[in-house]
């Protein structure tokens, strides 16, 4: 993982923030249909400092798995017109 790098705010609140995200991502597409899946990992690590507050080099972490995939269809309606309905579902977890 990256080295993390110090956040700071007028307000005198401080952190570091380590962040990774990475994924695959694939669309197929003909005759008016596509479908486009994706699964994503992220993961971050947050390290908190408020004086005011009395909270001193505070841990958080968070880690997520997200799977989607939508499809979609072309359908003309005359001209240069047309209706794409759509659909898809989201899981994270």
């Amino acid at each position: 993982m990256a080295k993390g790098r110090p956040v700071r705010s007028a307000s005198r609140h401080a952190g570091v923030a380590h962040s990774c995200a990475c994924g695959l991502y694939a669309a197929l597409t003909g005759n008016g249909v596509t479908g486009i899946a994706q699964i994503r990992f992220d993961e971050y690590q947050l390290h908190l400092t408020n004086a005011q507050q009395g909270v001193t080099n505070q841990a958080l972490f968070s880690r997520d798995m997200t799977y989607s995939f939508k499809t979609q269809y072309v359908m003309p309606i005359g001209g240069d017109m047309f209706i794409e309905p759509q659909g898809g579902i989201q899981v994270c977890g």
